[in-house]
């Protein structure tokens, strides 16, 4: 009967292998988040949020509806993005600001369920990957 041993050695190689695929499936989704993001049009949700958003980056005014569209959680951190790109009106506005908050959240997204990844199975991480 075959016994394993786990050794120090084995144990840094997991961490090594552990911090390897967390590397490139980082990579592989902001690769495909991110691909030939200023060429895809706007889809209906994120063309209504960005309509929503031009009061708050224009006119510093944001009113809360709690029975349409998102929170204010959105806005605001998209205005945050807008600032540290230097964006003060709406026809400066891109693509890659609009979408890059979202694609932040889902990444901290990934790397939570990734903290988990002790208590999933192989299976489910690559769909995590795959999907988030």
């Amino acid at each position: 009967m075959l016994k394993l041993q786990f050794t120090e050695k084995n144990n840094i190689t997991n961490k090594f292998n552990s911090g390897l695929f967390l590397l490139a499936a980082v990579f592989i989704a902001l690769s495909l988040r991110f691909y030939d993001v200023s060429n895809r049009p706007l889809h209906n949700d994120e063309a209504v949020n960005t309509i929503k958003f031009q009061s708050l980056l224009e006119q510093n005014e944001y009113k809360y509806d709690p029975i349409e569209y998102h929170g204010p959680t959105l806005y605001y951190a998209t205005l945050v993005a807008a600032w540290v790109s230097g964006v003060s009106n709406f026809e400066d506005l891109n693509e890659k600001i609009i979408r890059g908050i979202p694609i932040f959240f889902s990444l901290l997204l990934f790397l939570a369920f990734f903290t988990l990844r002790k208590n999933l199975s192989t299976i489910s991480l690559i769909v995590i990957t795959l999907f988030f």
